[in-house]
């Protein structure tokens, strides 16, 4: 799918970790019901891909080893994007998010995912440009990080500003990144998104 001019993907390689996922045997529900759907965003925004990454995946990218996914149980996750729709997606006229990625991931006890959160957002601390930020509570334990990159778009520069919230709630990992222009999104935004996406993990409990 083609990408707006004016909505960039800016993922870099030190998130790689927050938004994988591990296939194993399991009972807990599917993470695909506990990352935010359509519903939750507004009607500007479109779906930009999704995606179940497999343990192979995850070694592969060199983020983890094998023997540390065995070792935090990881059973399953599930990774999805939304964009702004491209003809929304004029530059001196955006406000708030602009590109949403939500990940989710199951483990079979809630210490093997506590320590895959911790070592996800030990990694994250140690990239330059990112900085920890003042953010309400989310699930069991929760993080908010925010860094800025900038791009030349139609010619001018255009800052962007990344919030990234990671957290764990129970036996699962979960993780939002929001993205917008700098001076036109606020951090509420991102964390009125992440607390839709734990109501979406305790709802998935609560179906059965």
């Amino acid at each position: 799918m083609k990408k707006s001019r004016y909505t960039r993907v800016l993922v870099p390689a030190f998130l790689a970790l927050a938004f994988v996922c591990v296939a194993a045997a399991g009972t807990a529900p599917s993470p695909k019901k506990m990352v935010l759907t359509k519903l939750d965003l507004s009607s500007a925004f479109v779906r930009d891909g999704a995606t179940e990454v497999t343990n192979a995946d995850v070694v592969a990218g060199g983020a983890v080893t094998q023997a540390q996914l065995t070792g935090w149980g990881r059973i399953d996750g599930y990774k999805v994007a939304y964009k702004i729709k491209s003809n929304r997606a004029v530059a001196n006229k955006l406000t708030g998010p602009i590109y949403v990625v939500s990940s989710a991931n199951t483990y079979v006890a809630a210490p093997g995912a506590h320590a895959a959160w911790q070592a996800q957002l030990s990694s994250l601390k140690k990239t330059a440009g990112i900085h920890s930020a003042k953010g309400w509570r989310v699930g069991s334990e929760s993080k908010l990080l925010t860094y800025k990159q900038s791009a030349k778009v139609q010619g001018a520069t255009v800052t962007y500003v990344v919030f990234i919230y990671t957290w764990r709630s129970g036996s699962n990992t979960a993780s939002l990144m929001c993205e917008g222009i700098k001076g036109r999104i606020k951090q509420q935004a991102a964390t009125k998104l992440a607390l839709k996406q734990q109501s979406r993990i305790k709802g998935a409990y609560s179906a059965g």
